[in-house]
């Protein structure tokens, strides 16, 4: 496995990356595929299970045998994945079925605990059960089925294990524990208990004390210790009975007695219960703990912003009279039309995680994990996505949660193959993992009386933040907050780009000195800085084209942005096209200069507001223009008079340099940057020397000072 760096090369203090993340640190770890992934085989398209240092993940849609061999069209696999003394995930092992059909979608639904994996099927029933060896190697034992099974049954539907006892759901069963009152896909489920000869056996079938025909109750099942839980998405009446809503959907806890009877003590269903909104069809349990998804839910946490099948997640809690009951209904902040967030949930411990796996539009996929606090609310800690997150990968399907580690698929991920080809809905699944860390965080603002403190109606400020080593950017409130792993001391303090150095008069305090001990995650807030500064526009511009050839079109882009914090009005931009290149059309009304360059009138740009200008050109078809350099210059106006008139050092004087940033991969964890100085040599000149600065997953590298002749590299 090739872990990817991100790097980053700044020149000047122009470009940062934003880090400002919640007060969990979870952190991609590591990106899973298969050894032998194909296209379409759809890795994590059923689901996937995390515990300790081993993962289980399906591929319903893979063709060969654990050998690479003997294709069976869509017979389905799942692959074994172990986590080494270095953290690094590797695969262990491919498994597949004893006996292999087609499109049995083997894989479909997966669990793991401890030494024992269990693998069920979409469209064949049986659970197949392997076991890790002493060496380490995982074999196949055994395979269970129901005591009753029959044609039309799809025992393996749902599988689930804690301690000594697996539960496997059948949706599709008809008949009651006696064999009785057959009702067409009422569903059911089974306890199997591992005896002291390590085999599994059935130990109850249970069912819904309200059973109908199609509930198909055991579509999702869960356990953890004493309690089991059994969604039903297709149910239809409430916890009493009544109030029948076509698909409402419910689910059913039940509890281990002393005497190792598993009995129905509670239906649960959604406090705002809506028809179609499928509750259950999604769930976990944990301890005194339960999530359960919604995810055809239209209304938000508190009933409204309707959003067609946007989707919910709601928490139970079992209290000390052993009671379960609703505590909290959870959407997402950023819900949209058909997300159908809750699709996916698992929790553990104090921790949940949600997905959204419809949703950032074309199904690219997205996650949330919340944590319980102290005063028992569930709140968002973080929104996770993957680090190569593409168009269509359906991230957040499936998730599974264990501790400070978790785990999420993107079926439909493609995978570049050495650069040559892409491997098309090959699958990834994603490892993300907690790590206790302490934060430093407070506000930056305009300090307007000034008096060094934050007062009501002063604004934010959304410049940069650093300790030591550690750098971040307020967001637009002015709140920062920078994560810290290592117990040493830090000096906090702002940085201002240079385009604003001339609008900041004064800053207080000029820094914090700090010792933050790590040992115990713990956020350390108050750290702010007031800024005295003056309001003004900073109107910038750049200009992108492509390689311009004799009688050939050709597609000029130029972009405009006032970066500063005043509007700015009567705002133009004048294009001048080089010899020989003539304009054939644009997407903006324009007029010619007597010098015959071309005006674009923009009127007022408000501060942070952008635009751009396309232009449509050709090059003269005519002899003896080879090889020259054609080059089209645009600028803005008016003048920035108000650094001009800040600024006494430099009075906004340019060298005439022109400056260009290219990298490049050139190997494996080789990147090669070069900055050019695009200017002619004599005349555009770097005057002064600049500063550039280099980032490595966000962390600084390398800094260093360059300056640079016209020409020069």
């Amino acid at each position: 496995m090739i872990k990817l760096k991100q790097v980053l090369l700044t020149v000047g203090l122009l470009a940062f990356v934003d880090t400002i993340c919640h007060a969990q640190n979870w952190n991609e770890v590591a990106k899973i595929v298969a050894s032998d992934g194909r296209a379409g085989d759809v890795l994590g398209s059923g689901s996937a299970s995390i515990s300790g240092d081993y993962a289980i993940v399906g591929a319903i849609f893979n063709s060969q045998n654990e050998m690479g061999t003997d294709s069976i069209y869509r017979a389905g696999s799942a692959y074994i994945f172990e986590k080494d003394e270095n953290g690094n995930w590797m695969q262990v092992k491919k498994v597949v079925a004893d006996k292999r059909n087609a499109n049995d979608f083997f894989g479909y639904r997966v669990a793991i605990s401890g030494n024992y994996a269990f693998v069920g099927s979409q469209n064949k029933s049986g659970i197949h059960i392997f076991k890790r060896a002493g060496n380490g190697s995982w074999n196949f034992t055994q395979e269970i089925m129901s005591s009753d099974f029959s044609g039309g049954d799809l025992f393996g539907r749902s599988v689930s294990r804690s301690g000594a006892y697996v539960i496997v759901g059948d949706p599709l069963e008809d008949e009651d524990p006696l064999g009785g009152n057959t009702l067409t896909d009422a569903g059911s489920a089974y306890l199997f208990e591992l005896d002291g000869n390590n085999n599994w056996t059935e130990v109850q079938k249970i069912v819904a004390s309200d059973r109908n025909a199609s509930d198909q109750f055991g579509y999702r099942v869960a356990i953890s210790g004493s309690y089991a839980i059994v969604g039903a998405e297709y149910e239809d009446e409430d916890s009493v009975g009544a109030n029948t809503l076509n698909s409402a959907g419910s689910a059913y806890i039940f509890e281990r007695d002393s005497s190792g009877k598993w009995l129905e003590v509670k239906k649960i269903v959604a406090s705002d219960r809506a028809a179609e909104d499928n509750f259950g069809g999604s769930l976990s349990i944990s301890g005194n703990y339960v999530v359960v998804g919604a995810e055809m839910d239209d209304e938000d946490f508190a009933g409204a912003n309707t959003m067609s099948a946007a989707g919910s997640a709601y928490i139970f809690e079992r209290d000390g009279n052993g009671n379960w009951s609703e505590v909290q209904k959870i959407t997402h902040f950023d819900r949209a039309i058909g997300d159908r967030f809750g699709s996916y949930v698992s929790i553990s411990g104090n921790t949940a995680i949600v997905s959204a796996p419809w949703g950032v539009g074309l199904f690219t996929g997205k996650a949330y994990i919340y944590n319980r606090s102290s005063s028992g609310n569930w709140t968002l800690k973080r929104k996770i996505v993957s680090s190569d997150l593409s168009t269509g990968d359906q991230f957040g399907r499936p998730v599974a949660i264990s501790g400070n580690q978790c785990i999420v698929g993107a079926p439909y991920h493609d995978i570049v193959n050495s650069g040559v080809d892409t491997i098309i809905n090959v699958g990834a699944v994603y490892i993300f993992k907690f790590d206790k860390f302490s934060s430093l965080n407070g506000q930056l603002y305009d300090d307007v009386n000034p008096n060094c403190t934050k007062d009501v109606g002063e604004g934010g400020l959304p410049f940069f933040v650093k300790a030591n080593q550690h750098f971040t950017m307020a967001n637009d409130t002015g709140f920062y907050q920078v994560q810290i792993l290592d117990s040493i001391n830090y000096t906090i303090e702002p940085i201002i780009p240079k385009i604003y150095t001339s609008m900041v008069q004064s800053f207080c305090p000029q820094f914090y000195s700090v010792y933050l001990d790590t040992t115990s995650a713990k956020d350390t807030s108050g750290f702010d800085f007031g800024f005295n500064y003056t309001p003004c526009p900073i109107l910038r511009i750049d200009v992108n084209s492509n390689r311009r050839r004799r009688c050939m079109r050709n597609r000029t882009i130029i972009k405009y942005c006032n970066a500063g914090f005043a509007d700015e009005d009567s705002v133009q931009v004048t294009v001048q096209l080089p010899e020989f290149v003539h304009l054939l059309s644009t997407d903006n009304n324009y007029y010619l200069s007597n010098d015959g360059n071309y005006i674009f009138d923009i009127d007022t740009l408000g501060q942070g507001q952008c635009g751009q200008i396309i232009i449509i050109d050709s090059v003269a078809c005519i002899n003896g223009i080879a090889g020259l350099t054609q080059c089209t210059k645009a600028w803005i106006t008016p003048v920035n008079q108000c650094i001009r008139d800040l600024d006494t050092i430099s009075a906004n004087i340019w060298d005439n340099s022109s400056l260009a940033v290219e990298g490049r991969c050139l190997a494996d964890s080789i990147i090669r940057f070069v900055i050019n100085n695009l200017g002619q040599l004599g005349g555009e000149d770097m005057q002064d020397s600049s500063e550039y600065r280099i980032y490595v997953d966000n962390q600084l590298s390398v800094t260093s000072n360059f300056l640079l002749y016209g020409g020069g590299r």
